[in-house]
């Protein structure tokens, strides 16, 4: 990571990008099957964009430091406000990642006995893949590693076919989600991109070290077995399911990010990164 200096936010609105207001953000992901959700506010919109701000928007924010930042969340708006406060205007706005396509993607198939694991996921990641879009700017779903594995037949054996059938109905993304956990695998979406990972795999060509010199602040502490909370400087390279080299006084090792969250505030105190970490 570059040096810590020079806070710096860009944030993409409906494809128009905002870099010179004061912006603030509070990001929670995780690598749960709910939606990850960001709340973003913004001081003295233009009247203009304020009023193109309406469910679905696209939204993507990056942030970091002036050498170097990093997409923190992308999403679809579910909610926005403005709200006057002084002099100022302030927009306050709720998204939500793969939200939309998780309310819109429906499925009502059946899977003959025989049929294997691939061939179902395949189906229902097409199904969560098609454009969602609104009108203006917008960024569909994309499979992220799951279609590479069902391309791959990666089921790690688990179930090579399923003798009794399979039947999928209702929500497409609550149909993948049963169907990787009887596979074993934590199904998730991070940046519109569906995630399949199982209980030891990483996301991420390397690990991210984390120590003093690289943004670890304080020194993290033991929550449950095997799991630690920890705080850094901000850092986007952070994300749900990456591994973690940890180098701190008292812990040491190789973790995987299970849950974060990002908050920051180019005229605040907040410019944090909030750790769960998994020991590997």
């Amino acid at each position: 990571m570059g040096e810590f200096y020079g806070r710096s936010i860009a944030v993409n609105l409906d494809g128009k990008l905002l870099t010179k207001l004061r912006m603030a953000f509070r990001v929670e992901k995780s690598l749960k099957p709910n939606p990850n959700q960001a709340e973003l506010r913004i001081w003295n919109l233009s009247e203009e964009t304020r009023k193109s701000l309406i469910k679905d928007v696209y939204v993507a924010i990056e942030a970091g430091y002036k050498l170097e930042t990093s997409v923190v969340f992308v999403g679809n708006m579910h909610k926005v406000d403005h709200v006057r406060q002084g002099a100022d205007w302030v927009t306050s706005a709720r998204i939500g990642d793969g939200q939309k396509e998780r309310k819109k993607a429906r499925v009502n198939t059946s899977f003959r006995p025989g049929t294997k694991p691939d061939q179902i996921i395949k189906t229902l990641v097409d199904s969560l893949t098609g454009n969602f879009a609104s009108k203006g700017f917008d960024v569909r779903l994309a499979a992220g590693n799951a279609m590479d594995k069902a391309r791959r037949g990666d089921t790690k054996g688990a179930i090579k076919e399923l003798t009794q059938g399979f039947i999928a109905f209702g929500g497409a993304y609550d149909e993948l989600v049963r169907m990787g956990h009887n596979l074993g695998y934590d199904v998730s979406i991070q940046d519109k991109e569906l995630t399949f990972l199982d209980p030891k795999e990483t996301l991420g060509k390397s690990d991210v070290l984390l120590n003093a010199q690289t943004g670890l602040v304080g020194s993290p502490e033991q929550a449950e077995q095997d799991f630690l909370r920890g705080r850094s400087l901000l850092n986007g390279e952070l994300r749900p399911g990456r591994g973690v080299r940890l180098d701190s006084k008292q812990f040491q090792g190789r973790y995987r990010v299970e849950r974060l969250i990002h908050t920051a505030d180019t005229h605040g105190p907040d410019w944090f990164t909030e750790l769960e970490l998994k020991r590997l």
